[in-house]
């Protein structure tokens, strides 16, 4: 059985509810690392939008978008040992990567595989809120703006809340 976690941009609490439908209950951002047993959303602490990736299309960019609980925005995080994390989209089954060690290089999915691109270190910031710093670069995962659609990079970490990000 997988959970699923649902809530919206402006909740405080989400509703958690079995791949069946059973039971809910109810939860917040999650405040300790995510699990591969269980689908999360991802929100940017600064445009309050989700990771979202259309497709099943190798290369696919991951964008931002409204949460709107689409099969395409749920993530879930493959531990991988030594503090690293894979995260694979529910929709396509292809993880997260970002190539190479620049700034502002694209973020998108590619089918998942042992490639240090695609792992993920999960940065503790408090109040539930993580940077994804991405092993290969040491850069994190950001989104400049609130713009519909805007595309997701990486970047040097710094202390912004675009490279924030909560797991509901």
């Amino acid at each position: 059985m997988v959970a699923v976690l649902l809530t919206s941009p402006s909740a405080t609490a989400a509703t958690a509810r079995s791949a069946d439908g059973a039971a809910a209950v109810t939860a917040s951002a999650v405040s300790t690392p995510p699990t591969a047993q269980s689908l999360y959303l991802v929100q940017n602490a600064n445009s309050k939008k989700c990771l979202l990736v259309q497709g099943t299309a190798e290369r696919a960019p991951v964008i931002q978008t409204n949460c709107a609980y689409f099969n395409d925005q749920y993530w879930s995080f493959i531990d991988k040992g030594n503090a690293r994390y894979q995260l694979r989209n529910a929709n396509s089954y292809k993880c997260l990567l970002v190539q190479g060690t620049s700034d502002s290089s694209p973020a998108m999915q590619t089918a998942c595989a042992d490639l240090v691109d695609q792992y993920w270190r999960l940065i503790d910031k408090g109040s539930a809120r993580y940077q994804l710093q991405n092993v290969n670069s040491n850069k994190c995962l950001l989104v400049q703006g609130t713009a519909e659609r805007a595309q997701v990079v990486q970047y040097s970490c710094g202390n912004f809340a675009d490279q924030y990000w909560s797991f509901f």
